[in-house]
């Protein structure tokens, strides 16, 4: 699992977690935030004219 960890008690998780990082039980890695990638994806209209195929009825259900 992979979690970010944000916050001022940043450093205390660290600390108090040393044994477990010299041990290889938890990797800890610097994240740096990547600039924002625009989406050039272009949108297309739908301009399709569809006809209703069939019409549904409720089923009457019979009284007990």
């Amino acid at each position: 699992m992979k979690y970010i960890i944000s916050g001022n008690a940043v450093d205390l998780v660290l600390r108090e977690n040393q044994l477990r990082i010299q041990r290889g039980d938890l990797v800890v890695a610097p994240f740096e935030e990547a600039a924002p990638v625009e989406d050039s994806k272009e949108v297309v209209e739908d301009t399709k004219k569809v006809a209703v195929a069939d019409k549904k009825n409720p089923v009457r259900r019979a009284k007990k």
